[in-house]
C-alpha cells in the first residue's frame, strides 16, 4: 500500500471494508479511473470512499479492467432482474 493511500484513506475503529470495485467515468473532455471502496462500521452503517488513480497501488491497476468489467456486468444483471426487462 502506497504512503499517499494510506494517509488518503483510513478505517475507523471498528470499520471494515465491505466490498471495493472499479467504476470508470467519463464526459466532455474529461475521464476518471477511481475505485470505490464501501466500508461498514460496528452499527452496519455504510460509507463510501474513492481512491483516485494516483493513490492506486500496483496491484489496483492491474485489477482494475477486470473489476470494471465484473462490476459492469453484475451491475446489467442486477438491473435486468429487478426492472424485469433488458437494459
Amino acid at each position: 500500500m502506497s504512503k499517499r493511500l494510506r494517509t488518503s484513506l483510513e478505517l475507523k475503529d471498528g470499520e471494515s471494508i465491505v466490498t471495493a470495485y472499479a467504476k470508470p467515468c467519463a464526459g466532455p473532455g474529461w475521464s476518471n479511473m477511481p475505485i470505490w471502496v464501501v466500508i461498514r462500521d460496528r452499527e452496519g452503517i455504510m460509507r463510501e470512499a474513492c481512491i483516485q488513480p494516483e493513490q492506486q497501488s500496483a496491484g489496483m491497476h492491474l485489477l482494475y479492467r477486470i473489476s470494471s468489467a465484473i462490476n459492469s456486468e453484475m451491475t446489467y444483471e442486477v438491473e435486468r432482474e429487478i426492472t424485469g426487462r433488458k437494459v
